[in-house]
């Protein structure tokens, strides 16, 4: 089978990430994927930001902040830490001026691209909505905007990025959500 459909076929949600920091050549490329990715119009106005390290710890914790007052309604895991991106090592942002009615389409085609060019390089990698719904709240948008992200983009989604600290498990696809017509 082809390469690419084969990357399709076998991408899978990853939560549990090794210690173990992804090499910069392996970011890049993902990175090239995201770029690639189609944009409404051919805008290309999608932002994408790279946190590892005490950045990606501030974000956590900015994020961990609304979330333990009760703000949002996400919850610490078992051990009573506020993990959403199951310890990874890599978050990648991708943002979009919110003026853009189809900047979530945009981020979101980007993402996907990441996701597959993760899995052709050994890598994991997760979807991770939180930041979303969190991006407006003033503990998030000063770490944001530290960072780079523009002060009129949404957080339309993150990859967590690294390597699986566990295999994929296998999905069961639901039947029934195709209809064929002539």
């Amino acid at each position: 089978m082809n390469e690419v459909i084969n990357g399709i076929f076998n991408r899978r949600s990853i939560r549990a990430y090794k210690p173990i920091s992804v090499e910069q050549e392996k970011l890049d490329i993902i990175l090239q994927a995201a770029l690639c990715g189609p944009t409404a119009m051919n805008r290309q106005q999608t932002h994408f930001a790279v946190l590892r390290g005490k950045t990606l710890d501030r974000f956590i914790e900015a994020m961990g902040m609304l979330a333990s007052d009760g703000r949002l309604p996400f919850r610490a895991n078992e051990q009573g830490t506020f993990r959403p991106h199951y310890d990874a090592p890599v978050l990648i942002i991708a943002s979009e001026d919110r003026n853009n009615p189809l900047g979530y389409a945009d981020c979101s085609c980007a993402l996907e691209n990441m996701f597959i060019a993760a899995t052709a390089l050994g890598l994991g990698s997760c979807w991770i909505n939180c930041p979303h719904p969190t991006c407006d709240y003033p503990e998030v948008r000063k770490v944001l905007t530290e960072i780079g992200v523009p002060e009129e983009n949404m957080v339309y989604g993150s990859a967590a990025i690294g390597y699986a600290d566990a295999g994929p498990r296998e999905i069961e696809r639901k039947p029934d959500r195709v209809i064929w017509t002539e």
